[in-house]
């Protein structure tokens, strides 16, 4: 199981989706972690409070790049509160008990409770998108 979870992340690491170019979205928003030299920066489109479009562009380690391919992936269609609620979630797993999961898209990624110094990588995603997304 730990070697498909590695497969994951060096496949949206090497072919990360909705990666490119985010100036062009009407909202956007930037996290970085000044430790490692991750950087992230979220590209936003809403209607009605919901994202329709999402990308994401920027640099960091395997685990940052893919946690972010892995959400834009599944967030079309939420909004604001799913969103920080996500998040939270993610938060308290990687805190939890081995038996409790990442939330679904990020699950793939549960294997790095173990690891803590990899917690910042997987949530600076997250960090960035709620940034852009209104209160």
């Amino acid at each position: 199981m730990e070697a498909l979870y590695r497969d994951q992340i060096l496949d949206h690491y090497r072919h990360p989706r909705n990666y490119g170019p985010v100036d062009d979205l009407p909202v956007t928003a930037e996290a970085d972690n000044p430790l490692c030299g991750d950087r992230i920066r979220m590209g936003l489109r809403l209607v009605a409070g919901r994202i329709v479009e999402v990308r994401f562009h920027g640099r960091g380690c395997a685990v940052c790049m893919a946690a972010a391919s892995l959400l834009t992936e599944h967030l079309r269609g939420l909004d604001a509160d799913t969103v920080t609620a996500l998040e939270q979630a993610a938060r308290d797993a990687l805190v939890a008990d081995a038996g409790t999961p990442l939330p679904s898209p990020l699950e793939g990624l549960s294997a790095l409770r173990d690891h803590p110094a990899r917690h910042r990588c997987l949530l600076l995603p997250l960090q960035a998108l709620l940034a852009a997304l209104p209160e």
